[in-house]
């Protein structure tokens, strides 16, 4: 029926003034609809006709005041009927008649709406509005039910009865985007107070000052409450560092409990607003637009503007404590669309100087869809990465690319590819800077998923974007842009200290504990303190010799042993590992006590001088202690896998099946596998851990004379890939993947399939088999890897695909 709607609806209306015709091909989308639209307004008097169904149109349908049953006009009952089909409703056989299918169908749409039972002409108007649209009024796939009911009772208390009337059915799909957060704000403006005349959806300052007299809490019933838990519910789940935590939706309960309280406290402390567990305007700003209360506090700042040490002390002392400069500015200065945002020689030097941090931004143009490629993020990774050392940036910092538009949600895909290109090219210059991502809410959350940004910096004053309409904060925030000090506004708003020139400069909250920041330029001693933890382990090493001369009989080839099995004596000699591994001997570390060689529960390692980011040694070495020992590079897997990657693996497959197995296997592992910004099982750091044991195991396997010292020094330290400021480590996921599976996505998967497998498969050693028996032993049979069937498959292909992925951003040996 949809194939005879476009034809019918091109060959009657193809003439009139203003149509544009759709295509032929039976399936429904925005052209077929608007298609209809047009022809609707032709039959209503309009002309030229127009593909929007606006003001004009809404008012003609409301004049004319005729439901479908009471319909002369056959070619207006064709639209409707057609509308029904489009929608997935079935209409009558006969399009040009309104029968007992088509009313039944559209009594199915009026309960979907949650407006059963409101047959008027008033609402048929706003009815036809949705018909021709491409909203949608029953649960889509992994829509949620909760969102759903909200939207109902939107449409059913708000729009049925004429409340608001310059309100819209909102969609009622489980999702919540633009028009339910729109519908959501028009109701709360109603509930507190706004003229219906006033009402529209937008936060403006009518909006500000009626919230500031309407603080909700605990104990409050009635129809703002439940508005203000349908907010809170859009923003879940809040977060409590890296875990999710869920709004308590109770049934639709109308009242703030005790859990809402416990909730909200979580929020605004994610958020970073006060803590206090009340819905006061700023927690209402919070949860419903962008830039929450733009007139909150914020230290952070970024300024297309040269700092100068005069303007850094001003920010000082006016309680700014960072500021964003760009590294560079792709157009010449003779161009007429150059602005000079770049820093200046020594500009750099001047900020930190005041104790003001840097956050170092990118941007060559960014404001379009065409900007968006991978070459082209390959290409500016590498110009990031060279103009951030020209001006002394160290490693470890974070550079923010950015996405300076409202990126529709179809277009994200390709801005995840120009942010791989990003991840490539710093890739390539051996990973030492950190990538985020500058954008809306929407933007920042895929891409961060997607490609392991590290932090987002959200362009929350766009409050109108539709990438921050409908979607959360991003649980990776660093920054949030909330107000902009413009000296060219009328009036104008530069930020001045009295002692200045007005300058343009946006205000960011700043994230306690998040980026940051760069606090002191590039030094050539960035690898001192990994240098100096070497040293610490040949002191241990050097220990060995009085510890044989006071136990003769040990022997020289356990050396390397006993210096591994000290560095996890603390946290890795009980449960399985003496049998996995050995026992420590307590001579041993009582001869180094006696030398005043200790490792306490607070024994920290220098971060990875590559990745930038805590390592956790005394894990790495029992990882590794236990791939050497079970060394292997074959498709079996051993009990050295399983101290490593395979037991993190294993409990990443549990962790999906318990938690997560509404997830395919390959959307769970897109989501969590490996990702920094979302905990799991398996994370970033789990992973580096894994890849850094295989590889110091295989440095040690060639040999028992080769010390763990030299192991580390030559991984971490030795520039031995003929490139300036290359390591081994910069190259931690190529020798992983090559050494441990083979190479090759399928090698990989092979070796994953194999280790989980129980079957002709199945190449893990006995005790392997049954270690990871033991570690699945909480799933119900039916869950067990081997019983999965084809459902595994794409739990396998999203880790080795992740991982080839990983190994192909690293620099190539050279």
């Amino acid at each position: 029926m949809v194939l005879e709607a476009q034809h019918w609806v091109n060959d009657t209306y193809g003439d009139v003034d203003g149509y544009v015709a759709c295509d032929t091909d039976g399936s429904t989308g925005w052209a077929t609809v608007l298609s209809l639209t047009q022809a609707l307004q032709h039959e209503l008097g309009l002309s030229p006709v127009v593909q929007n169904f606006g003001e004009n149109t809404l008012n003609a349908v409301y004049a004319h005041r005729l439901l479908p049953t009471a319909e002369t006009n056959e070619n207006i009952i064709r639209i409707y009927n057609y509308a029904l089909w489009c929608k997935g409703y079935t209409a009558a056989p006969r399009a040009d008649m309104w029968d007992t299918t088509s009313q039944s169908s559209l009594d199915d749409l009026y309960e979907d709406m949650g407006v059963a039972g409101h047959h008027n002409w008033w609402l048929w108007a706003r009815v036809t509005r949705a018909l021709l649209r491409m909203d949608q009024f029953r649960l889509l796939s992994r829509g949620s039910g909760t969102t759903r009911e909200i939207q109902q009772y939107l449409n059913s208390t708000y729009v049925a009865g004429y409340v608001v009337p310059a309100m819209g059915l909102v969609p009622c799909d489980g999702y919540y985007a633009r028009e339910t957060q729109k519908g959501l704000l028009m109701a709360i403006q109603y509930e507190i107070g706004l003229p219906t005349s006033t009402i529209t959806g937008y936060f403006g300052p009518g909006t500000t000052a009626a919230l500031k007299q309407h603080t909700v809490e605990k104990g409050d019933t009635g129809r703002l409450a439940y508005l203000f838990k349908a907010a809170c519910w859009f923003n879940s789940p809040t977060y409590d560092g890296l875990s999710p935590v869920t709004f308590p939706w109770e049934d639709g309960r109308a009242e703030l409990t005790a859990a809402t309280e416990e909730w909200l406290r979580a929020f605004q402390g994610f958020t970073q607003n006060a803590v206090h567990g009340m819905g006061t305007f700023q927690t209402w700003a919070e949860l419903l637009i962008s830039k929450g209360d733009e007139s909150r506090p914020g230290t952070g700042s970024d300024t297309a503007e040269t700092i100068t040490a005069a303007k850094a002390a001003a920010m000082r002392s006016e309680g700014f404590s960072a500021v964003g400069r760009y590294l560079d500015e792709h157009l010449p200065p003779g161009d007429p669309y150059y602005i000079g945002k770049a820093l200046r020689e020594g500009e750099a030097q001047a900020i930190v100087d005041s104790g003001l941090k840097l956050i170092p931004l990118f941007q060559y143009n960014g404001t379009q869809l065409a900007n968006f490629t991978q070459p082209k993020g390959y290409d500016q990774g590498l110009i990031a990465h060279t103009k951030a050392k020209e001006h002394g940036i160290p490693p470890g910092a974070c550079i923010y690319f950015a996405v300076d538009y409202d990126a529709q949600d179809h277009e994200i895909g390709q801005i995840i590819e120009y942010f791989k290109g990003v991840r490539k090219g710093l890739g390539e210059r051996g990973a030492h800077y950190q990538f985020g991502v500058y954008g809306t809410r929407n933007v920042c959350s895929r891409v961060s998923e997607a490609t392991g940004a590290r932090w987002s910096f959200v362009a929350g004053m766009s409050f109108e974007y539709s990438g921050n309409m409908g979607f959360p904060l991003p649980v990776n925030w660093s920054l949030n842009q909330i107000y902009e000090f413009n000296p060219k506004a009328v009036p104008p708003t530069g930020f001045t200290d009295g002692t200045i020139a007005p300058m343009g400069l946006d205000k960011n909250v700043w994230r306690d504990g998040a980026d940051p920041g760069v606090s002191r330029l590039y030094l050539d001693e960035r690898y001192q303190d990994m240098i100096r933890q070497v040293q610490f382990v040949r002191e241990i090493e050097a220990a060995y010799d009085g510890y044989m001369e006071a136990y003769p009989g040990v022997p020289e080839s356990a050396r390397r042993d006993h210096v591994l099995s000290f560095f996890r004596h603390l946290k890795y000699d009980d449960g399985q590992w003496p049998y996995v591994l050995q026992p420590i001997p307590v001579s041993w570390i009582d001869h180094l006590s006696s030398q005043n060689i200790t490792l306490d529960s607070d024994f920290s390692w220098p971060n990875d001088p590559v990745a930038h980011t805590p390592v956790d040694f005394q894990h790495l070495i029992a990882s590794c202690q236990g791939m050497l020992k079970y060394y292997s590079t074959s498709v079996n897997t051993t009990l050295g896998d399983g101290t490593g990657w395979l037991g993190d693996l294993i409990a990443f497959y549990a962790e999906w099946r318990n938690d997560y197995d509404h997830l395919s296997g390959s959307e769970f592992c897109d989501l969590y596998f490996a990702n920094p910004g979302r905990p799991s099982a398996f994370g970033e750091q789990d992973l580096r851990a894994d890849a850094d044991a295989f590889n110091l195991a295989k440095l040690l396997n060639v040999s028992s004379e080769v010390r763990l010292s030299d192991a580390l020094e030559s991984y971490y330290l030795s520039e031995t890939l003929g490139g300036s400021d290359l390591r081994k480590a910069h190259r931690r996921f190529r020798s992983f993947t090559g050494g441990r599976f083979g190479g090759g996505r399928d090698d990989v998967a092979a070796v994953i399939r194999g280790a989980l497998g129980n079957g002709d498969d199945n190449h893990s050693s006995m005790m392997m088999t049954i270690g990871r028996l033991i570690l699945l032993r909480d799933l119900a049979p039916w869950e067990k890897p081997w019983n999965l069937g084809d459902e595994l498959d794409g739990f396998v292909d999203g880790v080795a695909g992740k991982l080839i992925e990983l190994a192909d951003a690293e620099p190539e040996a050279s």
